[in-house]
């Protein structure tokens, strides 16, 4: 009968340690979007992300630099005592797409999420670093304001508009017709992406001045992602030239200016400069 009952205890035991097992494996799983992987997130918590996709452009570097640097002068006390945390996410790895999903991206963007008992109850985006990271001070002074508005220790200002974005001019991406006859000069980049902003008045200008001899055109990454795939593109903004029959000669990461891209045309046996200025 004792080996009976120590049997029966045993798969008992057993029977508990597996329920226990699967319990917290279900808890881990439906875990709020910006709890730690497996770390539980006690009383109430900011966590400040900086959320990002594979390509990365001079100005989203420099965003998450700033806003780093922002959080960690500003909130040094916060931070050591778990008030507060910083956080860099790529939304495009494997496991973390619902971040560009829970929290409504359109670009990579600085997201404050307040928890409580590690349960998300707010977050809130803030864009408006995209137009602030030229102003080194102002950003600063943006961010820190942000997150002291969620701690509860400023009272938070009411929105009675959406954000201004500036906008820019670019060129547009050309005819079938025209990419199979003229070399083409394609830039891949973004209209917030400084650098990329700085590329399209350039571009603007090469289409107008040389649109019988070349096809200028450019991608916008945030409103088709795919073109990073499929031109391979790591860094915003990159200009691709190409021969009249679409085969690849060259291809620059970074701001390029106006006289580069004729030298580069040149280099490669495309003479533009003959052409008067219309």
């Amino acid at each position: 009968m004792k080996g009976k009952s120590i049997i029966t205890a045993v798969l008992t035991l057993f029977v508990l340690a597996s329920v226990v097992t699967l319990v917290r494996k279900d808890a881990a799983s439906h875990a709020p979007p910006g709890s730690a992987e497996g770390t539980p997130v006690s009383g109430t918590k900011l966590v400040a992300y900086y959320l990002h996709g594979k390509v990365r452009c001079v100005t989203c570097n420099e965003i998450e630099k700033s806003a780093r640097e922002a959080v960690e002068t500003g909130f040094k006390d916060q931070l050591e005592s778990g008030r507060v945390e910083w956080r860099v996410v790529n939304y495009e790895e494997p496991g973390h797409e619902h971040f560009a999903r829970d929290f409504q991206l359109a670009a990579p963007c600085v997201v404050l999420a307040s928890f409580r008992d590690g349960r998300q109850e707010t977050w809130r985006s803030l864009p408006e670093v995209w137009e602030l990271i030229g102003d080194k001070e102002a950003f600063r002074s943006f961010v820190v304001k942000s997150v002291r508005e969620e701690l509860g220790e400023l009272p938070r200002a009411e929105l009675t508009s959406e954000p201004t974005v500036r906008r820019v001019e670019v060129a547009l991406p050309s005819s079938p017709e025209e990419t199979r006859r003229l070399p083409k000069l394609l830039d891949i980049g973004s209209t917030r992406c400084i650098p990329c902003k700085e590329m399209a008045p350039i571009l603007k200008e090469l289409k107008e001045t040389y649109r019988e001899k070349l096809d200028v055109a450019f991608i916008d990454l945030l409103e088709d992602s795919s073109a990073a795939e499929t031109y391979g593109i790591t860094t915003m903004p990159t200009q691709i030239f190409f021969d009249a029959s679409g085969k690849e000669l060259f291809r620059h990461e970074g701001f390029f200016s106006r006289q580069e891209i004729l030298s580069k045309w040149h280099e490669l046996g495309v003479e533009l400069e003959s052409k008067t200025k219309s």
